[in-house]
């Protein structure tokens, strides 16, 4: 679960699974913008520094990637 999306500030993640999770933010054109590593089941990331506009958020948990598309206001 990601939300709010559209973001301004930060961007709440809630992972059902718990554990640790890397989360990486790409540009629309593939340039690797930042990694947070995580633990736990819910999670925030401070997106306020992006500039408007498209983003993708790749989680890594357990050896397996989920791709989540959000927009930046």
């Amino acid at each position: 679960l990601l939300y709010p999306n559209p973001v301004s500030r930060r961007l709440h993640i809630t992972n059902s699974l718990g554990g640790e999770v890397s989360y990486t933010v790409y540009d629309l054109m593939g340039k690797q913008l930042a990694t947070k590593h995580k633990e736990g089941q819910t999670h925030n990331l401070d997106v306020s520094g992006l500039l408007k506009g498209v983003y993708l958020l790749k989680a890594n948990h357990n050896q397996k990637t989920t791709t989540y598309r959000f927009v930046k206001e």
